[in-house]
């Protein structure tokens, strides 16, 4: 399924009602996802489009899909969101600015399908292996040597020892027993929490922002 063809998210529309065969869907999980790392002064705004495009574009595309087979009352919607929904942290800004407007849009969305009993959970990664991050290495090798980005060389080499580590994290597992928990729960909560270090972020926004800054900062020297 690719989230930013119209055309393939009908034709997957498609094949979910054959399968139901007039039943109604139960849940619809969101959790497509790409990054394009790079300071925001250079960024390629065709790569920030490209984020918005799959991480949040995406998501309303798919769910404006699905909504009408879902299930009225009890249906869920779940979107998998980030830490970096709550902070931004240096060379991810447009990741970050994408799951930014993920947490409005769940929020939203929740609000709204209150009124037909459905709901909209979040589901919050911590550090875990994915595939993710196996593909942003050779993205932020390619921006550490580009000249343009000189300034942000100590940055850019703190995001990737970070996304190295990144590698080493909980099991996917967890974020889909997660995901799990989201849609059979009886009183579904508004976020789930998955993988070591998830709330970190959750903290570090609620902190006075010149001391969420110096932290942030630090975390990538």
């Amino acid at each position: 399924l690719d989230v930013t063809d119209p055309v393939s998210i009908r034709q997957a529309k498609s094949a979910v009602e054959q399968h139901l065969q007039g039943r109604a869907l139960r849940a619809v999980v969101n959790n497509a996802g790409v990054t394009h790392p790079g300071p925001l002064e250079t960024i390629d705004l065709n790569d920030l489009q490209a984020v918005l495009d799959v991480n949040l574009c995406g998501v309303l595309a798919v769910t404006q899909a699905f909504l009408p087979l879902l299930q009225s009352p009890g249906g869920r919607v779940v979107n998998i969101g980030s830490g970096e929904g709550f902070v931004a942290l240096p060379i991810n800004g447009a990741y970050a600015v994408s799951k930014h407007g993920l947490e409005a849009l769940s929020r939203g969305l929740r609000l709204e399908l209150r009124v037909s009993g459905r709901f909209a959970s979040v589901v919050v990664p911590g550090i875990v292996a994915t595939a993710i991050q196996q593909s942003a290495l050779p993205k932020y090798e390619r921006i550490l040597a580009t000249p343009a980005n000189d300034p942000y060389q100590s940055q850019i080499r703190g995001r990737l020892r970070i996304t190295r580590r990144g590698l080493r994290g909980s099991k996917p597992d967890r974020v889909a027993a997660a995901v799990q928990r989201a849609i059979i729960a009886t009183k579904p909560r508004h976020h789930y929490y998955a993988g070591r270090g998830a709330r970190i972020p959750v903290l570090l926004s609620r902190l006075p922002t010149a001391l969420g800054d110096f932290l942030l900062r630090q975390a990538v020297r």
